[in-house]
């Protein structure tokens, strides 16, 4: 899984947070791994790889979301109507855009 800049620095964020819990030795190796975890040493460690299987759970909503929205407005000037949810052609148009919407940019 790739793994983001942002899901790094959330992870060693975490580390950062959690370091004053530590014995001086483990404060000593977590300040350690915060760094390689900082620089992407570290992306195949349970933790980074939550916080990137988060940011891309986010990622995809927030597309499906788009999608969704995308599909409605082509649909309103595809097929307008008052009351959209029980018009079978404004749902029509709807799904047709979703399926069209989902298929750019795919190989």
């Amino acid at each position: 899984m790739n793994v983001s800049k942002e899901a790094r620095e959330a992870a060693a964020t975490m580390l950062d947070d959690y370091r004053d819990r530590l014995t001086p030795d483990e404060q000593s190796d977590s300040v350690i791994v915060a760094i390689n975890v900082r620089n992407g040493v570290c992306d195949d460690t349970i933790r980074v790889q939550a916080f990137a299987k988060f940011e891309a759970e986010i990622t995809q909503r927030v597309r499906a979301e788009a999608l969704e929205e995308a599909a409605e407005d082509i649909a309103h000037r595809v097929a307008p109507c008052t009351f959209p949810s029980t018009n079978g052609k404004w749902l029509a148009a709807k799904a047709a855009a979703l399926i069209a919407l989902k298929t750019v940019g795919q190989p």
